[in-house]
């Protein structure tokens, strides 16, 4: 039997591999696959036609993870140790960073989505898909999501004493981890066990940051400021 598809059809594509034939996935859309089987002195030859659509993966959620409290030295100066202690209690609170993930994601012509994982690196649907496949992960009859988690990084550098008034140091870093996984939206993610139905794909993965994202983080009670919360803005 011999498969064939249109020339530049966009959709699919089809090669010999021996003497089996594969197909391979290109694009979102519709395509007429031809399925020929040759005659024999006994059987006349047959040609059967059938139309296969190939839908849009599915767009990148982006979901803003906790902020993540850099671990404090065991020689740090107690203070530092305070304030870092106090930010694990009451975490920072983030606004904007949903928005900076804008410029990871992009939609190819063929319906596909790429994700950047790096430099000059990225993942798309097709191989998301082909990564959960390989770690074990049932995507019969299931939808792929590549997943964004953009958090911030926090950590206190040192607190010093300037003209009277505590001033607290801290080194703030945008980064982003990237999931691929099955779970709907409305389903927890699980990346092991026999639930398992994510893969970490990239973690901690640098960020540059374009536009304004203000974190704002909490300060102890005796802080000569007008109330306990402190607003910084990170570009």
């Amino acid at each position: 039997m011999k498969f064939s598809v249109p020339d530049g059809n966009g959709v699919l594509e089809l090669s010999e591999v021996n003497g089996k034939t594969e197909a391979k996935i290109i694009g979102a859309g519709t395509v007429l696959v031809t399925a020929e089987v040759a005659g024999d002195s006994g059987y006349n030859g047959t040609t059967v036609t059938r139309e296969i659509t190939i839908g849009k993966a599915q767009p990148p959620e982006v979901s803003v993870a906790a902020p993540k409290i850099a671990p404090v030295p065991a020689d740090a100066p107690e203070k530092v140790k305070a304030i870092a202690n106090l930010l694990n209690k009451n975490a920072p609170k983030i606004t904007g960073l949903d928005t900076v993930t804008a410029d990871l994601i992009r939609e190819t012509e063929n319906g596909d989505v790429i994700v950047k994982t790096g430099e000059n690196q990225t993942i798309s649907g097709v191989e998301a898909k082909k990564k959960l496949q390989k770690e074990g992960v049932d995507t019969a009859g299931k939808k792929v999501r590549l997943v964004v988690e953009p958090y911030m990084s926090v950590e206190v550098k040192g607190v010093t004493e300037k003209q009277g008034v505590n001033v607290i140091t801290f080194e703030i870093t945008a980064l982003y981890n990237v999931k691929a996984t099955t779970a709907g939206k409305n389903e927890t993610m699980q990346e092991q066990g026999n639930g398992k139905n994510t893969v970490l794909i990239g973690s901690a993965i640098p960020q540059k940051v374009g536009i304004p994202v203000t974190i704002t983080l909490p300060l102890p009670a005796d802080y000569p400021t007008e109330g306990s919360l402190y607003p910084a803005s990170v570009t």
